[in-house]
């Protein structure tokens, strides 16, 4: 934080007004500030990062500690799921509370494209329900769902043996609930456009309290997925 005494007014802003306050002017350097998630997954280190309270139940062919080298991806470890010859999968613990809306972050690499539409890589859940569900088609476009709402599906493409950044948005409604996705080759993440799909017809009303992350290997088409970085939080996320 830094302090500047010479200037007379500190202006505090709200959604409505601007209030002007005689006094020093207080400067928050939102660089210096970190930023705290319902969940932050680096996946370095031995297993998953130590110390935090969700932990992972794993499935399959799943290997947490996988180097990064060559792969374009954050730090020097990921998550790799190899649904080449099983679903492969990790489920997280259950969160403090349940959260909608809920949005998710998470860098991800396909060393191929699946064989047919429709294969799991990302799911928000409460207990065993499956609130949002995100697809890698065999086309290389991305698909959100929200209950029995309709498939949205991005019109452009994933390639393989590339590294993009992904996120969701949750919102539980009755008809009206919200999944979104959207993609990119970095960190600023588009609200409309061919790498943009939102469903607003969704049907799940509860709000989230777990997650998994997907190789799914339904109908032999699953391949070798790579997954970093992991946010999860109860606000919008911003990288």
């Amino acid at each position: 934080m830094e302090v500047l005494l010479n200037f007379q007014w500190w202006e505090m802003h709200t959604n409505k007004i601007m209030i002007i306050i005689p006094g020093p002017q207080i400067i928050l350097n939102q660089a210096a500030v970190a930023a705290t998630y319902l969940l932050n997954e680096t996946f370095e280190g031995t297993g998953y990062d130590n110390g935090q309270s969700i932990t992972f139940t794993p499935t399959g062919t799943v290997d947490e500690d996988f180097s990064t080298s060559g792969l374009n991806l954050e730090g020097s470890q990921c998550l790799k799921l190899d649904g080449t010859s099983a679903d492969s999968y990790i489920i997280s613990s259950t969160f403090p509370s349940t959260y909608s809306p809920a949005w998710a972050t998470f860098q991800f690499r396909a060393a191929s494209l699946p064989n047919s539409a429709g294969r799991t890589i990302f799911t928000f859940r409460n207990s065993t329900t499956t609130l949002l569900q995100i697809w890698f088609n065999n086309t290389g476009t991305l698909s959100a769902k929200q209950g029995s709402g309709t498939t949205a599906t991005t019109s452009g493409t994933l390639s393989i043996n590339t590294t993009y950044y992904i996120k969701v948005k949750y919102v539980a409604g009755s008809g009206n609930g919200v999944a979104t996705v959207a993609f990119s080759s970095n960190t600023i993440f588009p609200t409309s456009g061919p790498n943009y799909a939102e469903c607003i017809d969704g049907t799940s009303t509860l709000g989230m309290n777990n997650i998994s992350l997907w190789s799914d290997n339904s109908a032999t088409n699953g391949v070798i997925l790579y997954f970093d970085s992991l946010l999860v939080d109860d606000a919008e996320i911003y990288l």
